[in-house]
């Protein structure tokens, strides 16, 4: 994500048009050994499913286009489980500059795969994070190239990672940073609304005090 958050802010880009990820991961895989009827991602009282579960990529849609305006979505269902929860969410999220991303999870797919493009005025950037690695189209170049690949790559290095920013917030006393709760409330705020739009079958707008919180 680094890789690609540096390739995103380079002007020479242009103006992102479009994200689109998806993440699909069989459940029983996830916890290998454990009743996977009984994980909190199987139970709607602890907040599982595949739209709060796989939430990372609303939050990567947020902050690789921002703030959203809308959101419109799709829970379909499937014979393979049968979970009081969603088990597959398509979300299409209209952001405020005009951007529009479309994501789709799933707690089916096998293998795992967690994958995605952000389309630009002048180029785009691919990751694959089963992989791992990023390909972009750079402005000016005439073909795609491989910008990042690690194959000995850890994706618990992304937690540890994340743990020591969240550390130095707290020994720097920063209120505001990117693991705090505002952030998080735009991704759920999101999500919140992705449900409503599912059951009614209409886009449903995002209000105004989550679209503040940037």
């Amino acid at each position: 994500m680094q890789a690609i958050s540096e390739l995103h802010n380079d002007q020479n880009f242009g103006a992102p048009l479009v994200f689109q990820g998806q993440v699909g991961q069989w459940i029983e895989d996830w916890h290998p050994g454990e009743d996977y009827r009984r994980a909190y991602f199987s139970r709607r009282d602890l907040g599982g499913g595949a739209a709060l579960s796989l939430i990372h990529e609303v939050h990567l849609a947020t902050q690789l286009l921002g703030p959203a305006g809308a959101v419109s979505c799709l829970l379909p269902q499937s014979d393979l489980l049968s979970l009081q929860v969603d088990v597959i969410a398509n979300l299409m999220i209209n952001h405020s500059i005009g951007a529009v991303s479309q994501i789709h999870l799933d707690l089916i797919q096998r293998p795992a795969h967690r994958c995605g493009v952000i389309s630009f005025e002048r180029g785009w950037i691919s990751y694959d994070l089963v992989a791992p690695q990023v390909m972009a189209q750079l402005p000016g170049r005439n073909s795609p190239a491989i910008v990042w690949r690690q194959a000995d790559y850890d994706p618990n290095w992304s937690y540890v990672a994340e743990m020591k920013s969240f550390l130095a917030c707290v020994r720097e006393g920063r209120i505001r940073h990117e693991h705090d709760a505002w952030w998080a409330a735009q991704s759920l705020a999101i999500v919140d609304a992705a449900f409503v739009s599912a059951s009614s079958g209409c886009r449903e707008e995002i209000p105004q005090w989550v679209r503040n919180l940037t």
